[in-house]
């Protein structure tokens, strides 16, 4: 880890962070500066942001400025959800706090015992290996799917809820959603790829807060089997 050569001042500073993220979505999400120097900031509550370089919009009591991401914490590590920020523009202030300016601060972490871990795999990757680490078995092969679309909600509901569809099989599949629901729930999985729409009912199996959730469908039989069947073999072919 570099050396810090900017003060830094403990804060708790409510903040939204808006910009894109990974995947080229848009999003505004509140968070939190834990610490805030002239030249950049941690935050604290940003588990959608997995790698650095992002440039991200921050605005605090009204007033906003451009950060550059240069740091981001290891998910299932205790900085989990953390980012250091740059500022772009050191000359404004946005903390209403007098800062000192010294030299450049490279933001890599909030104490000096956290070394730089690997680089920041993907939620799903992270999923996948917790998901070994208990022991689950995948009795078939998941397919990546970036184009099908996924919602969700409680059986027999008419409001539901939308996340990122990152893998699938014959026997369940992974949601990128940053507040997943909690284990054991029963829900109903609604898929949309081009003209095909399928309704699974299925359950939460693995949990990891802030990335994702892991699904198990129930037995599957007649059309709503065959027509999932259909869309992973179209996900095979296809190499989404």
């Amino acid at each position: 880890m570099g050396n810090r050569r900017q003060p830094r001042t403990p804060a708790a500073l409510k903040v939204t962070v808006s910009g894109v993220d990974a995947s080229g979505n848009p999003f505004v999400q509140t968070a939190y500066a834990r610490d805030v120097s002239s030249a950049g900031a941690r935050l604290d509550g940003l588990a959608l942001l997995q790698s650095p370089g992002q440039k991200v919009d921050v605005e605090h009591r009204g007033k906003s400025a451009k950060f550059l991401v240069v740091w981001v914490g290891d998910p299932g590590r205790r900085e989990q959800g953390q980012v250091g920020i740059r500022s772009l523009d050191p000359a404004q202030n946005i903390w209403k706090m007098d800062l000192p300016r010294t030299a450049e601060d490279n933001y890599r972490g909030a104490t000096a015992d956290m070394q730089p871990g690997p680089p920041p795999v993907p939620a799903q990757a992270a999923a996948a290996q917790a998901t070994s680490q208990t022991g689950e078995r995948r009795k078939r092969p998941r397919y990546r799917c970036a184009e099908v679309n996924v919602e969700f909600c409680a059986p027999g509901a008419t409001v539901g809820m939308s996340g990122k569809l990152t893998d699938i099989g014959l026997t369940g599949c992974y949601i990128e959603i940053l507040v997943p629901c909690l284990a054991g729930t029963t829900l109903e999985v609604v898929l949309r790829h081009g003209e095909t729409v399928v309704r699974l009912p299925a359950r939460v199996v693995t949990v990891h807060p802030g990335m994702g959730m892991g699904l198990e469908f129930d037995p599957l039989t007649g059309q709503r089997s065959a027509v999932l069947a259909s869309l992973i073999e179209a996900l095979r072919v296809r190499k989404l």
